[in-house]
């Protein structure tokens, strides 16, 4: 049986892909391929790998995600050498993927990534987007949190996919995590449930 938190990566891997597929579509300029498009998907089914609670602190949940990844591609590789190939990735889509997961650095003078080069900066910005926060496992989650906790999600990711230039689609995700954040992640009960 698939658990919640397995449901959820799906979806951040479905919609990671819906995002890219628009803008491949409606951005033919941006020269989006096959493999960018599997690379995001697969970032965005594994960037909560490494969520559980027993990791060390000092470690953030990107980092084990990571590290469990690694593990992950190197046990397919075991059983199968050629298993990147076959899937038309390599070992630089392999450390995209991984640069992916672990989100766009802080603002740097100097492009530092070696998954892909500075004219597919977007892409890092998709699954885990530490810039501004307008990622797509905030969209999953902000529609998981509203209708369980009974809070109008004013929000809709198939708005913002359809009309990805439009700012109040953003506005709206912006609304929406403000008072997720008031309501309900910075409760006084979340909080002392959290202590304990």
């Amino acid at each position: 049986m698939i658990s919640h938190a397995d449901w959820a990566e799906i979806k951040v891997a479905y919609l990671a892909g819906c995002l890219v597929k628009i803008l491949h579509d409606n951005q033919p300029e941006l020269k989006i391929t096959r493999q960018d498009f599997l690379c995001v998907q697969i970032a965005g089914l594994c960037h909560d790998l490494g969520l559980p609670d027993d990791i060390p602190e000092k470690w953030k949940h990107e980092q084990m995600s990571v590290l469990m990844f690694d593990d992950i591609v190197k046990s397919l590789k075991a059983e199968n050498e050629n298993v990147l190939k076959e899937h038309g990735l390599d070992e630089k889509d392999v450390t995209f993927i991984k640069e992916l997961i672990e989100g766009a650095k802080d603002s740097v003078a100097e492009w530092t990534y070696e998954g892909r080069a500075e004219d597919k900066s977007f892409l890092y910005e998709i699954v885990a987007n530490k810039q501004n926060g307008i990622d797509v496992d905030k969209w999953d989650y902000f529609a998981r949190d509203c209708h369980h906790l009974g809070i109008r999600n004013s929000f809709d990711h198939h708005r913002l996919l359809k009309f990805a230039r439009e700012a109040d689609n953003v506005y709206d995700m912006f609304r929406t995590r403000y008072t997720l954040h008031r309501q309900a992640y910075q409760h006084k009960i979340c909080n002392i449930i959290e202590e304990m």
